[in-house]
């Protein structure tokens, strides 16, 4: 039986029983690295940088694109549930439903218990409006508890108590299709089984925007988002190409070849982003959903088959992975934070935006990651794997959305 690990070097290893263990430390590393952005991009909503030195202006319109970690977290975490599959025989341990049920496990009493963490800031400190993005959390209504309650919020465009938990329904939802994508997997061609299923998604996600639902579509980038369930399909494809066969290289292309893929992926993203068509206006966020899925795609199998790569080193720096482990943590807590530190340490002392979002990248972060650290040994890890198990279960631990806008 394999066994997978996400500490220690991201390396096919044998041990003792002759069997092959994996070592996905990368997956925490890239986690984190995006966990960290999204805390950056949302405190970075605090503050008007439009008006910065003009180096500085350019610069920090890096910090604007926080949707991308959702695409990247879906790609990860449709990568980590199909780890144990494809290191299998193709076919998921247990039932569909033992798999929902581990997963409802996993993700949801953290989630609930960071809801009520929001509830308890929001009536003592943060229930007035400040003018900054934390304003579209309030007022806390009936309604918005329920659609919370009930993982409805997105569907309703609801963003009050804490504005980036609309992606766990996203996921949550996504879980009940992974039985069917995993049969689709065994019984046709996997990358016509993602090519599929990511035009069906964006067919249904262009139908849906001629609905009424459309109001929330065009308004923001999550709302009714059915073009995730390709996303997850293609890191699902990844792992499929990764851990399938021959281990230098996948679906007959050698590490080289899958790195250059990721380069020309991440340059299409970096040049769509950093220069509007010539229309005169940026692609759609959903679209770009599109590119940075592929990004992400290819550069999972790249750094999975090539874990030595410069690029698989550095998702593996041990303080990396130590935050990647706490990582949805993070992103359940950060928000709140974000506002708290904004509202009665930086406006208190009239610092200029430019000074103000430094102060937040320096002093904010740092303790925004203490704070959710404390809650993830409090909150998240008595719900973790922490005993060894088999693949699923170690797996299943890496497959939760962190971080996202």
């Amino acid at each position: 039986m394999s066994a997978v690990s996400t500490s220690g070097s991201p390396a096919v290893s044998a041990v003792p029983s002759g069997k092959p263990r994996v070592h996905i430390g990368y997956l925490d590393g890239l986690r984190a690295l995006a966990a960290m952005f999204v805390v950056l991009h949302h405190s970075s909503t605090q503050f008007d940088l439009t008006h910065a030195p003009a180096p500085f202006a350019e610069l920090l319109k890096f910090f604007s694109y926080g949707h991308y970690a959702v695409d990247i977290f879906i790609v990860l975490s449709g990568f980590c549930l199909m780890l144990p599959v494809a290191l299998g025989d193709g076919t998921m341990r247990g039932s569909a439903a033992s798999f929902f049920l581990k997963r409802a496990r996993r993700i949801l009493p953290p989630y609930y218990l960071a809801l009520a963490f929001s509830l308890v800031l929001i009536y003592f400190f943060l229930s007035h409006a400040s003018g900054t993005r934390w304003d579209s959390t309030l007022p806390i209504t009936k309604q918005g508890v329920l659609l919370h309650l009930f993982l409805l919020q997105d569907v309703a465009g609801n963003f009050e108590i804490n504005y980036p938990l609309w992606s766990i329904p996203v996921e949550w939802r996504i879980y009940f299709l992974f039985p069917v994508l995993v049969w689709a997997f065994r019984r046709y061609n996997p990358v016509a089984v993602t090519s599929v299923t990511v035009i069906a998604s964006y067919i249904v996600w262009l139908g849906i925007g001629h609905s009424p639902l459309n109001r929330w579509i065009s308004t923001y980038p999550s709302g009714v988002s059915p073009y995730y369930l390709g996303l997850f399909a293609m890191g699902m494809l990844a792992t499929k190409a990764a851990y399938s066969g021959d281990r230098s290289r996948a679906f007959g292309k050698p590490a080289s070849a899958w790195a250059a893929a990721t380069a020309v992926s991440a340059f299409v993203v970096f040049a769509l982003s950093a220069f509007p068509l010539a229309l005169g206006h940026s692609l759609p966020p959903q679209v770009m959903s599109l590119f940075v899925g592929l990004f992400s795609m290819t550069l999972l199998i790249w750094v999975s088959i090539s874990p030595r790569s410069w690029a698989g080193r550095l998702f593996a720096w041990r303080p990396l992975v130590f935050l990647g482990t706490f990582a949805y943590s993070l992103y359940l807590t950060h928000a709140p934070l974000v506002q708290l530190f904004w509202q009665y340490v930086i406006h208190p002392l009239h610092l200029s935006d430019l000074a103000g979002f430094a102060m937040a990248i320096f002093v904010g972060a740092p303790l925004i990651t203490g704070v959710a650290y404390v809650f993830h040994l409090a909150c998240e890890r008595p719900f973790m794997n922490t005993k060894p198990r088999p693949t699923v279960a170690e797996t299943e631990r890496d497959a939760v959305l962190s971080p996202a806008p």
